[in-house]
C-alpha cells in the first residue's frame, strides 16, 4: 500500500435530509462518535452535518408540506428582495440559527444545499461567514448562474467549499459503458458536471464534486444507479478537486440495507492505478427527518461506517475549538433534553 494512500483522509458527514428540531439530536449524538485511527487514537469519527432548511422539489406546495423549515422564512425574504429590500434586511431563517448552535457546541462544519443563492446565502453568510461551510446546489438544476453566486459567496469566506452534484440524468452514455472504470469516455453528463466549476471562479481546491447516481434504465432496486467510474474520470481530471460519495440518494430506501457496506466499499475504493483513493468523503443521510425518511440510517451505523474507514484512513476532524458564530439578536436554537 502506498504512503500517500495510507495517508490520505477522509471526510464523513452524516445528518438529516431535512433539518427539524426532532433532527438536532441525532445530530448531537452524530457529533460524539469516538473511533479508533490508524494508530489506535481515539478521534471523531465525524467532521460535518447537513443542515439542509428548504428543499428542492419539482412541484411546490403552497402549505410548505415537505419544503423544508425555512419555507416560511424565505417565502417572506424573497418578497423582501422583490419589493425593493437590501440583504441586510433578511430574516435569519430557522436552519441557519441551528446551524450557528451546531457549529458553536459541536464544532461540526455545516453542509447544505441551496436552492436560491440570492435569497438563502446572505443570511447564512451573516451568520457562519467565518465557520467552516459547504454548499451546494440541487442535481436538478445543473445551471452555472447559480454556481457564480455561490463561489462569489465562497470566495469571501475562507473556510466554505462549494459542492457540486452530479447531473440527474446520464445523457447519450450507456449505463454499461457508464459504470466502466477503465472506459475513457465521458458522459454528457459529466461533461455538464465537470463544467460547472467553471462559473464559480474558485481555485479548484475550493471545490468537492458530489457523486449521486443518476436515473437510467437498468438502476435495478437503487433509487440512482451508482457512478463510481464517473467519480474516477473526474478525479484522474480534477486530482486537486474533493470528490464525495452520497449513498443515500443512489441507493435509496429499496437498498437501504447495503448503505452501510456500500459506504464503506466507496471510502476504500482505490484507483485503478493504485495512486490514491477515489473518493474523500461520504454525504450520509442519518438519524430522523420528515422527507426521504426510508433512506436514512441510524446513529449506530453511521458510527460503523466511521469505525470500518477509520482503521484504514485518518478521519477528518471537527472543529475543536469553535467560536462564537452568533451575531446581532439572534439567540441559539435550544434543544431540550440536550446534554
Amino acid at each position: 500500500m502506498l504512503t500517500e494512500i495510507q495517508n490520505a483522509p477522509c471526510t464523513i458527514i452524516a445528518g438529516p435530509c431535512s433539518i427539524s428540531d426532532a433532527g438536532m439530536q441525532a445530530i448531537y449524538d452524530i457529533a460524539r462518535i469516538r473511533v479508533r485511527n490508524p494508530d489506535g487514537e481515539m478521534v471523531n469519527g465525524v467532521c460535518a452535518t447537513r443542515d439542509v432548511g428548504l428543499k428542492s422539489r419539482s412541484r411546490r406546495d403552497p402549505s410548505g408540506n415537505g419544503m423544508g423549515i425555512d419555507w416560511d422564512t424565505y417565502e417572506r425574504n424573497a418578497r423582501t428582495l422583490i419589493m425593493g429590500g437590501f440583504a441586510n434586511h433578511l430574516e435569519i431563517p430557522p436552519s441557519v440559527i441551528m446551524a450557528g448552535t451546531i457549529y458553536e457546541r459541536t464544532g461540526l462544519a455545516i453542509t447544505t444545499e441551496i436552492c436560491d443563492p440570492h435569497v438563502q446565502l446572505p443570511p447564512l453568510s451573516r451568520m457562519l461567514g467565518h465557520a467552516p461551510v459547504m454548499i451546494w446546489g440541487p442535481s436538478v438544476n445543473a445551471l452555472g448562474h447559480h454556481y457564480m453566486t455561490m463561489g462569489a459567496y465562497a470566495a469571501k469566506h475562507p473556510r466554505w467549499l462549494v459542492g457540486i452534484k452530479n447531473p440527474k440524468w446520464l445523457g447519450d452514455c450507456p449505463l454499461a459503458t457508464a459504470q466502466d472504470t477503465q472506459n475513457a469516455r465521458t458522459s454528457s453528463m459529466e461533461e455538464t458536471w465537470a463544467h460547472l466549476e467553471s462559473w464559480t471562479a474558485l481555485p479548484i481546491e475550493k471545490h468537492v464534486f458530489i457523486q449521486r447516481g443518476v436515473e437510467v434504465e437498468g438502476k435495478g432496486k437503487n433509487r440512482n444507479a451508482p457512478l463510481h467510474a464517473a467519480a474516477v474520470r473526474l478525479k484522474r481530471r480534477y486530482p486537486q478537486a474533493r470528490i464525495y460519495f452520497d449513498p443515500s440518494h443512489s441507493l435509496g430506501p429499496k437498498r437501504r440495507d447495503r448503505i452501510v457496506d456500500a459506504t464503506i466499499e466507496a471510502m476504500l475504493m482505490r484507483m485503478p492505478d493504485d495512486s490514491g483513493y477515489a473518493y474523500d468523503g461520504a454525504l450520509i443521510e442519518a438519524g430522523p427527518s420528515e422527507t426521504d425518511t426510508q433512506q436514512h440510517i441510524s446513529v449506530d451505523e453511521v458510527a460503523k461506517i466511521c469505525e470500518a474507514v477509520g482503521r484504514e484512513r485518518p478521519l477528518v476532524q471537527p472543529d475543536a475549538d469553535p467560536h462564537s458564530v452568533v451575531n446581532g439578536p439572534q439567540k441559539l436554537r435550544e434543544v431540550k433534553g440536550y446534554e
